[in-house]
This record gives structure tokens, C-alpha cells and sequence, in this order.
């Protein structure tokens, strides 16, 4: 099982395609457009994950078969214990997990730029319908390791790898995004 650890840093001024062409000089990039489809026993399981929480999602990718991702809340809403499979189709895991108490509450289309950094340290540029421009960094573990990685060691680790990348990313007035874009789009529905 993995650990996965994310930091979503978002500004005012983050455009897709300036990053793309910013990390792309440095960096080869895969492209793609993804549809997440977001399962849970409820939406609050989504909106206030506690420890514990279990989330589902299916992504597809193109022709590609659907992956299922299960997803379990650790410490804060982006540190997940996390197991993909490859599924069928999306319409038969629909049922599956409908048979477990998983209902759908959330739809996400994404376009995005990802290139791994070193065996640890993905970065991914997101242009997320209906929320905006995104830079994600994801740590992935081994989750029987006792350590893991906070927000500031994530950029930090960034900071060594590619100091000029890290200031593209953390320029003056940048945020940190403490939720997935399930959440936002949640609480932006919600609101």
C-alpha cells in the first residue's frame, strides 16, 4: 500500500499554459485529460473527512481502462493511505460500490501536465473545470514507513531539486489548498 502526500499550491496569476511552457523547458511533460467520479458513504465523508474516512474514485483517461482508486484519510485531508486496480468500466464499479454503501457526489474533469521529479516527488499542473489552475506536488511512500512529509518539507524537497521550479511555484501571494478538488467542488456547490 502506498502513502500519498499532496500539496496543491494555487495564485491569482497561475495561467495553464505559461506553466506548461515554464516546466516543460526543464522537464518532459505527460499530458492528459482525466474524469474523476467520486464515491463516499456520504458527501460529508467528502466535505469533513475525519481519520479513518474511506473515499472512492474512478478515473478514466482517455480509452484507457477506469482505474479505482480507495482512498483512507490519515492525518489531514491530502495524507492518504491509498490501493489502485484496474477496473472494467466505470458502470460496474458504479454498482459494486453502490452494493457497499458508496453513492456518487462529485464529478471532476481535469486537464493535466504531470512529470516525476525523482522516485518521490511528482509535480502536476491541473486545469480543473469550474475551479481553475492548480500545481500539485505528490509525495508517495511506502506506507509502512513511520515518516512522511509535511507541507513546508514537500517544498523544501522541491527547494533542492529545483530551485527555479520553486520559484515559479511559490512567487509572492501563492496559496496552499488544503483539500482535494472533490471538496472544493462540494463546498462550492454547496455554497
Amino acid at each position: 500500500m502506498a502513502r500519498e502526500i499532496e500539496v496543491k499550491i494555487t495564485h491569482a496569476d497561475f495561467a495553464y499554459e505559461e506553466l506548461i511552457v515554464a516546466i516543460s523547458s526543464r522537464y518532459e511533460l505527460n499530458f492528459a485529460t482525466q474524469v474523476d467520479e467520486i464515491f463516499a458513504a456520504t458527501p460529508i465523508d467528502v466535505l469533513n473527512p475525519t481519520a479513518g474516512t474511506v473515499i472512492c474514485r474512478t478515473r478514466t483517461v482517455g480509452d484507457e481502462a477506469p482505474i479505482l482508486t480507495v482512498k483512507r484519510r490519515r492525518s489531514h485531508n491530502l495524507d492518504r493511505d491509498e490501493e489502485e486496480v484496474k477496473v472494467e468500466s466505470v458502470q460496474a464499479i458504479t454498482r459494486v460500490l453502490a452494493l457497499m454503501g458508496f453513492g456518487h457526489v462529485a464529478q471532476i474533469s481535469k486537464r493535466r501536465a504531470w512529470t516525476r521529479l525523482t522516485d518521490e516527488l511528482t509535480i502536476c499542473i491541473d486545469s480543473v473545470d469550474d475551479l481553475g489552475v492548480f500545481v500539485e506536488i505528490e509525495a508517495l511512500i511506502q506506507s509502512t514507513s513511520s515518516g512522511g512529509y509535511s507541507a513546508s518539507e514537500i517544498q523544501q524537497a522541491l527547494r533542492l531539486v529545483d530551485p527555479r521550479l520553486a520559484d515559479l511555484i511559490y512567487r509572492p501571494g501563492y496559496s496552499i489548498v488544503e483539500k482535494g478538488y472533490d471538496t472544493l467542488l462540494l463546498e462550492m456547490n454547496n455554497s
